[in-house]
């Protein structure tokens, strides 16, 4: 058993691997993707209680980022919704994240 790259708490009694279920439906947002992952582990790793309360945190982050409630910055890059903090960034942090990843940068009069 590989623990690293296949650990067994991350894994289905037929072998299924959460990470190839994230992949195939929640790449594209971080909180859902997490909510899936504590699902699937609860119990294995450790407390199962412990484990929903953490999906449960993880959906109720998405409800508030949905409904407009958290007032949090989410940044997609590379198509994957990520938080970033409370403040919103500058144009010349938001450039540093669009450069690093290769994205184009956001052009305004003052630069």
């Amino acid at each position: 058993m590989d623990s690293v790259n296949h650990p067994s708490h991350y894994q289905s009694d037929s072998g299924l691997e959460a990470i190839d279920v994230i992949e195939a439906f929640f790449m594209r947002n971080y909180f859902l993707g997490n909510v899936f992952k504590y699902i699937a582990r609860a119990g294995k790793k450790g407390n199962r209680l412990e484990d929903l309360k953490k999906a449960e945190w993880y959906l109720h982050r998405e409800i508030r980022r949905l409904s407009g409630e958290d007032k949090k910055v989410n940044v997609e890059i590379d198509g994957v919704i990520k938080p970033v903090g409370n403040l919103r960034p500058t144009v010349g942090e938001v450039n540093f994240f669009r450069k690093k990843y290769g994205l184009p940068l956001i052009e305004t009069e003052d630069e």
